[in-house]
């Protein structure tokens, strides 16, 4: 008999359920900050969280809120310059 715990253990190195659903989510965040300019508060919809959830895992994890991670991102030629 599989049990989630045994999944976890297989699948997600450790991790509990839920920071394994937001490693995730994470990654896909990641994905959609790089490849399309959908507004934060979209892509934290499409990914299933709030926006001030989004930010606060998010900097948690990468020391950069995702408005700093698409900046640092964008190629030179994009970047607004000063």
């Amino acid at each position: 008999r599989i049990t989630l715990g045994h999944l976890l253990k297989l699948y997600a190195n450790g991790k509990t359920f839920p920071s394994y659903i937001n490693s995730i989510r994470l990654e896909n965040v990641c994905q959609l900050l790089t490849t399309t300019n959908d507004s934060i508060s979209d892509i934290a919809e499409k990914v299933g969280l709030m926006q001030h959830n989004l930010h606060r895992i998010f900097k948690a994890q990468y020391g950069l809120t995702p408005k700093q991670y698409r900046e640092s991102k964008l190629p030179a030629s994009s970047k607004p310059k000063q």
